[in-house]
């Protein structure tokens, strides 16, 4: 399964710690209803919310009671819920997004972008919010929405480019593990070079990855597309499987509605 940035996280199961917690890590929850969205997040964030309110209420009561300003009881308490009644509209807001219309978005984005320039796929299915799978002939690739960070020559993150990401996966074949594999189940260096170079030579490069397992042709979304590009990377991928004696293999996993 392709990994990046762009994270989501199926929160219906989540604990409270845990849902902050991926929260704070820059991941979005996902909920499978409108009830869960609202019941799950509010418990989430009024309780630390709560606490903040607590910690302003003992500040306020203890400046009260070492200065010699007055100050109306009354209001310090209606200063407690300042965090809550400020911030659980801005949290609903934004979690409402990214759990329910983020999710529709990209739904559409990848539905464009197979029919527009993959028109001979078939068995498009989404098995995760960013990630699906498709067939084209006889092949299965993953297809992926995602955010890939572009560094500058000291590999300081400079942003993140949004990528439409296919991959397709390979394995040796039977009886040639030992030439593209070494014994802990790494593509070998002189293989790997080796495609490079025939994709160089070809000058596609800069479309490609390779990874154990995993070879990727990746296109930014905001990118003047030819109409047959994509089409010509898929070729390549696929060309690549017989031209280094390789064999296809496939994702098993379940698709959602």
């Amino acid at each position: 399964m392709i990994i990046t940035d762009l994270a989501y996280v199926d929160a219906d199961n989540l604990s409270i710690k845990e849902s902050l917690k991926r929260t704070f890590n820059s991941e979005y929850l996902v909920y499978t209803s409108h009830w869960k969205w609202w019941s799950k997040t509010t418990l989430s964030w009024s309780i630390p919310l709560l606490i903040a309110g607590v910690f302003i209420f003992i500040v306020m009561i203890y400046n009260l009671l070492t200065s010699s300003n007055k100050m109306d009881f009354s209001m310090i308490v209606g200063m407690t819920f300042i965090p809550l009644i400020f911030c659980i509209p801005f949290v609903w807001a934004l979690t409402y997004y990214y759990s329910f219309i983020a999710p529709k978005k990209i739904d559409r984005n990848i539905n464009k972008f197979v029919r527009t320039y993959i028109p001979d796929a078939t068995n498009l299915a989404r098995f995760d919010t960013t990630n699906y799978t498709f067939q084209r002939g006889e092949l299965q690739y993953e297809l992926c929405y995602g955010n890939i960070p572009e560094r500058n020559a000291k590999g300081q993150v400079q942003r993140k480019v949004t990528y439409f990401i296919i991959c397709l996966y390979y394995g040796p074949k039977p009886g040639t593990e030992k030439q593209s594999f070494d014994e802990n189940g790494h593509i070998k260096e002189a293989c790997a070079k080796a495609i490079f170079d025939y994709l160089k030579s070809k000058g596609n490069i800069s479309r490609f990855n390779l990874t154990d397992y995993g070879m990727f042709a990746m296109f930014p979304k905001k990118w003047d597309k030819e109409a047959d590009e994509v089409i010509k990377a898929l070729d390549e991928l696929e060309y690549l499987l017989t031209r280094f004696s390789m064999k296809p293999l496939e994702l098993k996993i379940s698709p959602k509605e």
